[in-house]
C-alpha cells in the first residue's frame, strides 16, 4: 500500500470537522472562565476600595513620629512635633520638679524639657549629647521631650491600638491614646502640654 492510497483512506474533511468542533468548545469554555475570572477581579476589587476608604477617612489612621525614652517606645501624632533637634545644653532651674530637666532655647524662646520616665514615675537616666529633643507644640503652648533615639515617621491605625495599659496604676493612662501590637505607646500630646505638672 503506497502513500496515495494511504491518503484517500483518510477522511480529512471529517478531521477538520471535529477540530473546529473542538475549537470552538474551547473557545467558548474559556469565555466562561474568563467571564467568572473578571467578576471575581471585579468583587476583589470593591472589597479593597471599600477597605481603602475605610482607611483613609479622616480619624481610622494616626501619621506619627515614633522615639524611644530609656526602654518605652513612644509616639506623638505627627502634627503636634514641630521640631526635633539634637539636646545641646540644657539651662537648669532650681526648685522645679526633676522630671524637668531644664530649659532649652528655641530661637529666642525657652522650652522645658521633661524627661518621660521620671515624670511617669519609670526611671531618671543620665543624658548625653546623642539624645534628642522631641518638641510638641499646640497653640502657644510647647514642651520638649527627651528622647534617646527617634525612629521616624509611621502610620498607625486606630483599630490597632489598646485603649489601656497593663497595669492599672500606670500614670501614662491619664495621657494615652493607645498601644500598639508591637509595645508602641502612642501618647495624646496636647494633653501633655496642657498637663499641669508640666508649668514652670
Amino acid at each position: 500500500m503506497n502513500g496515495a492510497d494511504d491518503e484517500r483512506q483518510i477522511d480529512w474533511h471529517a478531521i477538520r470537522e471535529r477540530i473546529n468542533t473542538l475549537g470552538e468548545r474551547l473557545g467558548r469554555g474559556c469565555n466562561r472562565d474568563d467571564s467568572a475570572a473578571t467578576a471575581e477581579l471585579r468583587s476583589r476589587a470593591s472589597q479593597l476600595a471599600v477597605r481603602d476608604k475605610v482607611e483613609t477617612e479622616p480619624g481610622t489612621r494616626l501619621e506619627v513620629v515614633e522615639f524611644s525614652s530609656g526602654n518605652e517606645r513612644y509616639a506623638f501624632e505627627l502634627r503636634y512635633v514641630s521640631e526635633i533637634r539634637m539636646l545641646g545644653s540644657l539651662t537648669a532651674i532650681p526648685g522645679i520638679p526633676e522630671y524637668i530637666r531644664g530649659l532649652v532655647g528655641l530661637r529666642g524662646r525657652a522650652v522645658p524639657v521633661v524627661d518621660l520616665g521620671q515624670f511617669f514615675g519609670l526611671e531618671r537616666r543620665d543624658l548625653s549629647r546623642l539624645n534628642h529633643v522631641v518638641v510638641v507644640a499646640d497653640g502657644d503652648m510647647e514642651t520638649g521631650v527627651l528622647a534617646d533615639r527617634v525612629m521616624g515617621v509611621n502610620t498607625v491605625a486606630m483599630a490597632s491600638l489598646n485603649a489601656s495599659l497593663q497595669g492599672h496604676d500606670d500614670r501614662r493612662q491619664e495621657f494615652l491614646i493607645g498601644v500598639s501590637a508591637t509595645h508602641q505607646v502612642v501618647l495624646d500630646a496636647a494633653r501633655l502640654i496642657s498637663s499641669e505638672r508640666l508649668r514652670v
